[in-house]
This record gives structure tokens, sequence and C-alpha cells, in this order.
């Protein structure tokens, strides 16, 4: 149920929270990729969740997007170099 998130994807990329520059394994290969982080917050300006996408060898890629119960579970996407923060 996570393509509900997808329209998500430009906003992500236009306006980040963060963005991390880290490696990861695509096809057995290591590769180096940077990470788009988005939170975004519901009507009652609680978080409503996240979306990360992955840029890949030129290559949009969408890692995960729901919402979480605490973002605890984003903090498993942020590794590598932080290049941008809001």
């Amino acid at each position: 149920d996570r393509e509900v998130y997808l329209k998500l994807l430009a906003d992500t990329i236009k306006d980040p929270v963060e963005i991390w520059l880290t490696r990861v394994e695509v096809g057995g290969k290591q590769r180096i990729c940077k990470r788009y982080v988005g939170l975004y917050q519901d009507e009652k300006q609680k978080i409503g969740g996240f979306v990360v996408f992955d840029l890949i060898d030129g290559e949009w890629q969408g890692t995960t997007a729901f919402r979480p119960r605490n973002l605890a579970n984003l903090d498993k996407q942020r590794e590598g170099t932080l290049l941008y923060t809001k």
C-alpha cells in the first residue's frame, strides 16, 4: 500500500529535508547514491510519514515510503555523508 506515497517523489526531490551520499549494492555491484529524504505532516501538524528516494547512476529509485509509529525507522536510512540538511 505504499504506492500512495509516490506523488511525494517530486516534492522530495525539489525540497528534501536531507540528502545523504552513501554506498548501496545494486545488481551485485557497489554504487554511490544520493539519498533524498522527505518528511511530511498530516493536517494536525503531526508527522504523517517519510519517503526516501535514491539517485543511482542517474536513475531514481524509490527506497521506502510509509507512515511510521515513530521516526526511529528513519534513522536506518541515515548513513554515509550528510550533504544537505534543512
